[in-house]
């Protein structure tokens, strides 16, 4: 299966897509991330790999031993800007946020709106249709 999936992305780099997305990588196995990472930089080194990852205790794993370029930081500064905006939170938090994430921030990609999510803009953004 690891050998199939490597194919795949090989195959669609070939094509000339640059860059991944993985969605709830925290349910693959790291081995085979970090492997397949490995696999497909040795033949596309500049194909971009971006993992959703929910632990904020693991994106520096996720970044420096795995091999991901980029981490969606949804648990932190997303969540923290929706509970400064809908819930009153102190604005603390994003300072916080800023300061845990260090030297990792430059692999973050922060985000207001995702599909996942409701839309900012949304009368439904704060719960309350």
């Amino acid at each position: 299966t690891w050998d199939k999936m490597r194919d795949i992305v090989l195959y669609w780099a070939g094509m000339g897509v640059d860059g991944f997305r993985c969605d709830m990588v925290e349910l693959v196995p790291v081995p085979f991330m970090a492997w397949l990472i490995a696999q497909v930089k040795k033949v596309y080194p500049s194909v971009l790999f971006i993992a959703e990852v929910y632990e904020k205790e693991k994106y520096r794993m996720y970044v420096e031993e795995v091999g991901f370029d980029f981490l969606y930081d949804k648990s932190g500064l997303y969540d923290t800007l929706r509970a400064v905006t809908c819930s009153g939170a102190s604005a603390r938090g994003i300072t916080w946020n800023w300061q845990f994430l260090g030297d990792l921030q430059p692999h973050m990609l922060n985000f207001l709106e995702n599909h996942d999510e409701q839309r900012l803009a949304s009368d439904f953004f704060c719960g309350k249709p």
